[in-house]
Order: structure tokens, then sequence, then C-alpha cells
């Protein structure tokens, strides 16, 4: 039976509906074979029994008495629950889900049943023509896999408090997300890690030590082997980059460098500065737009600067009228208009994820939302992929609270859409129903922006591989020293 049937019957048990097509017990027979259904028999009698228990509950004079009558209440709730609703059947032979009597039966949902509906129903663009053992396998391979990459994270985030002097853990979670994405095993990618943050010596400055951390992360990502990366030379290639970017268009701005940085990182060396005078000239025009965001938007080939500029102040401003500052909102659409979508849908899906997104945070990050729209899938996919992710991210302490778990549930997701898009044998390029990258966002790197997700006291880090192209950041006598030649955004090693 193909998910679309099975919806439809399951979604009119659900509701009471009558069902009394002529196929309906040869298809209910199909759903009871998967466990979806069951047919229960009318318990009037437990249920008169159930409601005179709570009559000599509210009556019982002593505790003792309440408690013994509390326990027979709740046990004999349960059994009752899974036989409430439902919807009766016309007798119609006999079946697996029928006793084959004569009379009506009464069908109900199994929990897989109101399970299999609760996954459904956001999926059903994608998933409405599989058959339903196929879709049920899907899902169970999609909770598998983003379960396993957050027990390899928070192993990773556990050795990395423990190893490290530096004790702000936020980012240490943040960071073992994308590390988790790595292929190697984990004592070498601690080792490569630790040599990096080692080789920062007296350089951090003016980077905080979590700005550090996130972009120590960025050059883990971007080789294609942990064993290419030289952490001296790589390491002395984007503090450099940085202090450039410091003494020019980033003006003294930390957080800018940074996400600059690793936004030009993604492009070929011949495009930095006409991206960057572009993206300063849009920046000039669009009020509070950061640097970063409108690198970002003019990097993924979005030509027409005057009407560029247009629509994004257009769309600021409607941001702003709902209370958010000028410069968020600025960065927000220019993010989701790198995705080419129409602007009002843009818009619209910026505003229906953070509708989401503020139901579990007071004050969810409006670049977050933005960023959501970067995945290739309907905003009801999308946002229950963000729940089965956040969940996780709760269950295994990779977020302490509402904002962490939120911020770090969106870069899973992204980590694994960007992942799908590979062929290295990964996990996540056999999800039929796995997240996917918008085609145009190739352009940067398939990644979020550095600067983009502020996670727990207002530190940035949602890097993801491979943002960061180092071949392109590191200086050209850099990279001809160690063996090192651009191509095509990828490394090729002689020698």
């Amino acid at each position: 039976m193909r998910v679309s049937e099975a919806k439809t019957i399951l979604e009119a048990i659900a509701s009471g509906a009558p069902l009394t097509d002529a196929s309906i017990h040869a298809q209910l027979d199909a759903l009871a074979a998967n466990d979806l259904v069951h047919v229960v028999a009318d318990r009037d009698d437990e249920v008169a029994r159930l409601d005179a228990l709570k009559e000599r509950l509210r009556a019982a004079p002593t505790e003792a008495d309440r408690r013994a009558l509390r326990s027979e209440v709740l046990a004999l709730s349960e059994a009752l629950a899974m036989s409430r609703g439902g919807t009766r059947v016309p007798a119609g032979g006999g079946g697996t889900y029928r006793d084959g009597g004569a009379s009506d039966r009464r069908v109900v949902l199994t929990q897989r049943g109101r399970a299999f509906l609760s996954d459904v129903e956001p999926r059903v663009e994608r998933a409405s023509d599989l058959e339903v053992s196929v879709f049920e396998d899907e899902m169970e391979l999609f909770r598998r896999t983003i379960e396993r990459r957050a027990i390899r994270a928070a192993n990773l985030a556990a050795q990395l408090r423990t190893r490290f002097s530096w004790t702000w853990s936020g980012a240490w979670r943040s960071t073992a997300i994308g590390l988790a994405t790595l292929r190697e095993d984990e004592s070498t990618i601690l080792d490569v890690f630790g040599s990096l943050l080692d080789a920062v010596g007296a350089r951090a400055s003016p980077w905080s030590p979590e700005r550090v951390v996130s972009a120590m992360e960025c050059i883990c990502l971007a080789a294609p082997r942990l064993a290419d990366i030289d952490p001296a030379t790589w390491t002395k290639a984007i503090l450099d980059e940085r202090d450039r970017l410091l003494q020019a268009e980033c003006q003294g701005d930390p957080a800018a460098s940074l996400g600059v940085s690793v936004v030009l990182a993604g492009l070929p060396r011949e495009r930095w500065t006409e991206s960057l005078a572009r993206a300063d000239s849009l920046r000039r025009s669009v009020s509070g737009l950061g640097l970063a965001p409108a690198l970002v938007c003019v990097s993924t080939g979005l030509e027409d600067f005057a009407s560029l500029a247009t629509t994004l102040d257009r769309g600021a401003d409607a941001l702003k009228n709902q209370g958010h500052a000028p410069g968020v909102a600025a960065d927000a659409v220019a993010l989701a208009l790198a995705t080419h979508l129409p602007p009002d849908d843009a818009l619209e899906r910026i505003l229906a994820h953070r509708e989401h997104l503020a139901r579990h945070v007071g004050d969810p990050p409006l670049a977050s939302a933005a960023l959501l729209a970067w995945l290739e899938a309907p905003v009801s996919e999308t946002l229950d992929d963000l729940r089965l992710a956040a969940a996780v991210v709760q269950t295994f302490a990779l977020g302490m609270d509402a904002g962490e778990i939120s911020a770090n549930a969106v870069k899973l997701v992204l980590l694994s859409a960007l992942l799908a898009e590979g062929s290295e044998g990964d996990a996540e390029e056999k999800l039929a129903l796995g997240a996917r990258m918008r085609a145009r966002l190739a352009g940067v790197g398939g990644g979020t922006v550095a600067i983009a997700t502020p996670l727990l006291m207002g530190v940035t880090t949602s890097f993801v591989q491979p943002m960061l192209d180092a071949a392109a950041v590191w200086d050209a006598s850099h990279r001809q020293t160690q063996g090192y030649v651009h191509a095509g955004g990828h490394y090729h090693h002689y020698g």
C-alpha cells in the first residue's frame, strides 16, 4: 500500500469518519499487517467501572485509600486508552483485523499508526508514492543516522572539554557537531585540532577563544584529509587573511573578519576582489546589512544589483515592522535570498521557521530561521527534521538551554543536508527522505555563514564542510611550498 492511501485511511480512523468503501476491508487488512491499526471491542463495562473508581477517589477519606485507588484508576485508564476513538467499519467477512463476526467492528490506530501519521504529514510531498514499509524503513534510517552523528559529537565534546584548558563548553559542543562529520577516528581528530589550536598561540587576539575554536573547526572541515593539514602554515595563513580583512573591508570587526574570510574561502581566488567589491557596495546600499551575508548573497550568482538592493530593503523593512533590528533583518533576508527563492517566498519561509523556533526559544535568532531556507524541502518537512534533530541534541547533551539546543539542531540538520550531497560513502547520502541543500548554494560551499547563527552567550559558530576552501585562503607561496595546487575548489597533492 502506498503512503498516500494509508494516510487517507488512517486520518479517517483518527477523526472517526465512516469507512464504507467496498475495498476498505482489504486495505485495513494491509494496515493491520503493518501494525498500524487494530480492531477493538466496545468496553462499556470497563468504562463504567473507571467512572465509578474516579467517584470513589474523589470521596476517599484518607491518603492511603486515595493512593490505592489512584493506582487502580491509572492502570484501567491506560488499558482503555488505546481502545478509545477510532471508527466503525461495516462487517465484511474474516480478516486479520476482524474476528469474522457479522457485526460492525471498531478500528483504532495503534501507537505505531499514530507515529506513522506524525512522520508522514510533513513529508507527504516527497513520500506519497512510497510503499508504507519503505517509508517506515527510511524514517528509521534517518533517525539512526542523525543519532549516530550526535553520539559521536557528544563523545568528541566530552574529550574536548577534558583535553583543552578553555572551559567555555558551548564552543566545544557546537564544534563537536562539526568535527563529528570527519571520517578519521576521534583520536586523530583531537590530535590535529589540538595542533591547530597550539599553532594559533599569541596571535589569537582580537579573536575570542570561542572564535579561534570555530576557525580551527573550519580548517579541519576544509581539508580532504586531516593528514593533509600543516597546522603552522595553515593557521598562519588564515590569521594573515583575518588581519588583512580587519585593516580593510572588515574595519576592525573581529566577528565580521571571521565570517567574511570563511565565505571568501569558498570562492575561486580570482573572484575575491570583484565579489568583495560587490558585497561592500550592497552593504552600503542596505541599512544594517553585514558584509558576510552580503557576500553570501552576491556569491550565489544574483546579478541584478539594483533590484537585489531594493528587494533586500523591502524584505528588511517587513521584518523591521515586526520588531526586528535593522541589521538582523537585513542579514536574514540576504541569507534567504541567496537561495534564489522569489522574495515573497524567502520572507515567508523566514517567518514560518522563526514562528516554529519561537515555540521552543523565547527570542530565536532570525538568521537561524533564514538558514533553514537553505534546505530544499517544504517548510513542514524542514521543521519536522529540526524537531527530530532538537530531540537528539537534547538527549545527548549537545545543548544546555533552549537557545543552544535550537541553534545546534539547525547546525546538525544543515550538516546532514551537506553530507547528503557528496559521494564519499556517508550515511546521509543514502537517505531518500534526508535533508538536501538547494543547488544555488554550491557557490559558497553549501554551508552556513559563521556570523549567521548566534549561539549561547552571543558566540557564533555554524561552519559546515567544505565552506572553508583552504586552498583559496592560503597564500599561493604557502600552497606551492607545501605541494598543493588549487584546482576547482579541491586539493591535489603531488608527492
